[in-house]
Formats: structure tokens, sequence, C-alpha cells
């Protein structure tokens, strides 16, 4: 392996579309999240590119029906196993979900609970 590929692999996991863009959100939930809808909706509206990030701790149940709303709010393939969301989802210290981050110049902005609001995030400076 060449000594400078894990640089520029790191190099272009910053900069890739939805992992270090100015402004993109990701919205971290599970399937039973109240207001998680609402929120890819809201997300979707600023513009900026949305990735979500589902957290199933144990499938062991359907999901509700409000679900199935969720996935259509999303409007995009979720994982049902994403490890790099989990993995940021500890570092970040996510305890209530869902949660809303908006990463900015290589900074996270953080707002948690159902009434999660991008709208009110992205005004973050």
């Amino acid at each position: 392996m060449n000594r400078w590929a894990p640089w520029i692999l790191g190099w272009t996991l910053v900069t890739a579309p939805g992992g270090g863009d100015p402004d993109s959100f990701i919205i971290f939930f599970t399937p039973d999240s109240p207001g998680t809808a609402a929120i890819f909706r809201e997300a979707r509206a600023t513009g900026s590119p949305v990735r979500p990030a589902l957290l199933v701790p144990r499938w062991e149940a359907a999901p509700p029906d409000s679900f199935i709303e969720v996935v259509r709010a999303a409007n995009t393939p979720i994982s049902v196993y994403d490890r790099a969301a989990l993995d940021l989802a500890r570092t970040l210290s996510l305890h209530e979900l869902p949660a809303v981050v908006l990463i900015r110049n290589r900074r996270f902005h953080i707002m948690t609970g159902s009434r999660a609001s991008p709208l009110e995030v992205h005004r973050c400076r």
C-alpha cells in the first residue's frame, strides 16, 4: 500500500459530499422516534444534503406504521445497519433521538428531540 493512501482516503472522506460539505445534515433516528418525518421534510427544505442515520438497537418487532411516513420523508435509501452512523452517534454522545446534526466547516451543530428544527440549526454560525 502506498504510504500516502491513508492520507488521501482521509482527505476524500472529509471532502466527500454529505460527509464534509459545509452545510450537510445527518438525521439520527429510530423506527419509533417521534416527529422524524417532519424533521426530514424541514431539513430537505434548507436545500442542504440530508443523510439518514437509522439506529436500531434490536429489531424484534415490526416498526410502527409511522415509520413508513419517515421513509417517504427521507426520500433516500436508508441502511438498516450503518456502522459509521453508530460510531458517530457514540462519538457525539447522542442520548436522545431523533437528533439533527448539521456539519458546517468541520463543526457539528446538534439539536435533539422530537421538536428538533433543522431550520433553527441551519441558522447556527
